[in-house]
């Protein structure tokens, strides 16, 4: 994984430097080559949990493997009927339920508590908190990814558009000088199937020393999506503003999974040592 994004970035420098072309190598290359690479990785993360050091016997792995692929396959078609009808969803979906029930189970079965198998063997079930944030993280990433909504709309005073189920109405512009620069917000009211959520107030900095504005984004964030606003263009008089809306589900748990790794880092080389 690392040597696709080492090749991805300096690939074009190589280009450059030795035929003086300039090529660039953009988001298609990186998506291409990562999610293959990203349901290896999960596949291993699960078999690796059930093979035996030095001893591993295919028969068993697969009898062992039994069990967690049913329930993730479960968990699958249960996402699938809920609306989540993408091919790779699914795929990313049933590897990470066969990694994470492959860790439940082994809990299950030694009859002791988190706390007390953390103690007893703080490397083996501290990297089960980091493969469990690992496993928050990809879905996180997967679903922002597949699922989120990109669109620019240009709106006039007290004019609403809708996007997906959020409801966007161009309230005012109020300006602001400061020392270091000068100021220009948008108020868009917001509301989601019919219920208020509130103002958000995308902005845009404008810099003595700079030719270019630059945008301040809005963001509304909860555990299932972020709501991102870019105030792209303003009218002279403030009575019309672009605006670029960005909504992606799933964003906050590549943050929580990323944290669970740390953490998971940190109780193997902490936990149940003098």
């Amino acid at each position: 994984f690392c040597f696709i994004v080492f090749l991805g970035t300096w690939y074009p420098l190589v280009v450059e430097a030795v035929q003086g072309k300039r090529i660039s190598i953009g988001e298609p290359y990186f998506n291409q080559m990562s999610v293959p690479i990203t349901c290896m990785i999960l596949l291993v993360l699960g078999i690796g949990l059930l093979t035996p050091w030095r001893k591993g016997d295919p028969k068993k792995i697969l009898g062992s493997s039994r069990l967690p692929a049913i329930l993730s396959l479960v968990v699958t078609v249960g996402a699938w009927l809920m609306g989540a009808k993408s091919l790779w969803i699914a795929l990313v979906l049933f590897l990470c339920g066969f990694a994470f029930f492959v860790m439940l189970l082994e809990v299950i079965r030694t009859k002791q508590s988190p706390l007390q198998l953390l103690m007893e063997n703080p490397r083996r079930y501290g990297g089960f908190v980091s493969h469990l944030g690992a496993l928050l993280l990809v879905i996180g990433v997967a679903f922002s990814s597949i699922y989120e909504t990109d669109r620019e709309i240009t709106l006039k005073q007290g004019e609403s558009a809708e996007i997906g189920k959020y409801t966007l109405t161009f309230d005012e512009t109020v300006s602001r000088d400061t020392p270091q620069r000068f100021e220009v917000r948008a108020k868009v009211d917001v509301a989601r199937n019919g219920r208020p959520l509130g103002v958000m107030t995308p902005q845009m900095n404008y810099y003595p020393n700079s030719k270019e504005p630059v945008g301040t984004p809005a963001i509304r964030s909860n555990l299932i999506r972020d709501l991102y606003l870019t105030l792209i263009q303003v009218a002279e008089n403030g009575s019309q503003v672009s605006l670029r809306v960005i909504i992606a589900p799933g964003v906050v748990w590549i943050w929580i999974g990323g944290f669970i790794v740390m953490l998971g880092g940190l109780l193997a080389l902490c936990v149940g040592r003098k």
